[in-house]
């Protein structure tokens, strides 16, 4: 217990070091739903037949931006003109797609946990990092890693398949969509913390004590595992807040740094 609370306090020190703060307190549920641009009720991610984000879910389009430029999800409005008008059909404002950089979502958990880093705090509202923010630069934009990039091929290829001439006999040949790779890194990580609290939603007005404290012992587990050990050793394929964390503070990316804070719920604090 006491090597566990070094490691929380060298994390901590070393984040706060990186930012100029004191130290850390836990991020009030009011700063988080006035951050948040709507709560995850979702844990699917990319819809295996349309290839577009799920509304709702850990890439929703509503809540974090749109993935094409300047394009609602359903391509009502398409084009600068239409720029900053939220399309009344899909729901998706018109903005550039760097936009799933900056926007936040949340989870509204069904039981207030303990905070991974934090353990004197408590989480009932956690906010959700930017899909963007979830990779590491290299990856960005890499269709491999980045499930924006997935989309945004599955898109245009859908686009090229419509613009084929219409054949009553066949001959046409269309263009196979891309693979969809599962969800990995911290977007599958969000998205086992939702399907756990969602399942712990549906069941928690009827079930009995014994099966709550299970269920809240399963969700603190998904927290703890979204989080990663409040150690400062580097992991290069990590993907968990704490990896991210200290890769932007390797970076000295600030901006990104306190985006990474806020998604793991910290308030810097200084002497000023």
């Amino acid at each position: 217990m006491l090597g566990a609370t070094d490691d929380r306090s060298s994390l901590l020190a070393a984040l706060a070091d990186a930012c100029g703060a004191t130290g850390f307190t836990a991020l009030g549920d009011a700063t988080v739903l006035a951050t948040s641009h709507g709560p995850l009720t979702t844990h699917a991610g990319l819809n295996t037949r349309t290839g577009r984000a799920e509304r709702g879910g850990p890439l929703c389009q509503r809540i974090f931006g749109a993935v094409v430029d300047h394009s609602c999800l359903c391509t009502k409005y398409r084009g600068h003109e239409h720029l900053g008008h939220r399309c009344e059909k899909c729901g998706v404002l018109v903005a550039p797609a760097s936009v799933r950089g900056e926007r936040f979502g949340h989870v509204a958990l069904v039981v207030a946990l303990r905070h991974p880093w934090l353990p004197e705090a408590r989480v009932a509202q956690l906010l959700v990092l930017p899909p963007r923010l979830r990779l590491l630069p290299r990856e960005r934009g890499d269709i491999a890693h980045d499930p924006d990039q997935q989309c945004r091929e599955f898109i245009a290829v859908d686009a090229r398949n419509m613009a084929l001439p219409m054949l009553l006999m066949g001959g046409t040949q269309y263009e196979p969509y891309p693979e969809r790779p599962a969800p990995a890194g911290l977007t599958a990580l969000y998205a086992q913390l939702i399907a756990r609290n969602e399942t712990a939603r549906a069941m928690w007005s009827r079930a009995p004590e014994v099966v709550r404290e299970h269920e809240t012992a399963l969700l603190q587990a998904s927290l703890d595992a979204l989080f990663g050990p409040p150690t400062t050793a580097v992991n290069p394929r990590g993907r968990r807040l704490r990896d991210l964390l200290l890769a932007a503070r390797e970076r000295s990316d600030g901006p990104e740094l306190a985006a990474l804070l806020l998604a793991a719920g910290l308030r810097a604090e200084s002497t000023s």
